[in-house]
Order: C-alpha cells, then structure tokens, then sequence
C-alpha cells in the first residue's frame, strides 16, 4: 500500500487500532465506574478508599488511551 509510512505494514495499523480500540472500551468502563462510584460514594454507600480506586483506574485508562492513539498517529501516512 502506498499509503502506509515506511515502515508501516498494513498488520502494523490493524493492531494499531485494535490497541486503540481496547483502550477506548476500558476508558469507557473505567469511566461508568468512576460515575457509579461517586453516586455510591455520596450517598455513603461506598468509602473514600473505593472511590479512589475507581479515580485511579480512570486515570490509568484515559492515559492507555491517549498513548494507544498517539502510537497510532505515527503509523499513520
């Protein structure tokens, strides 16, 4: 293909999006969770150590996230 970078193979960006892909299905997760959590949280159904955790985890996904699409980004032409 033309249009891939030097060094790029067309398996290369498939697994690029599929890395892509997975991050933005735990981001999401991660993100509902967090959501759930705070409700719980607030009305005192959870504690504070729960809610932490879910704030941490949102943190890890959304930086698995961005890096997934920034080593997307330099594969692509």
């Amino acid at each position: 293909m033309e249009s891939l970078k030097k060094g790029a193979t067309k398996e290369d960006l498939e697994k690029s999006q599929a890395s892509v892909s997975m991050a933005q299905a735990s981001y999401d997760n991660a993100k509902a969770s967090l959501g759930r959590s705070q409700t719980l949280y607030q009305s005192g159904a959870e504690a504070q150590s729960d809610l932490d955790q879910a704030k941490l985890d949102f943190a890890n996904a959304e930086a698995k996230l961005k890096q997934a699409q920034a080593d997307g980004i330099l594969l692509m032409p």
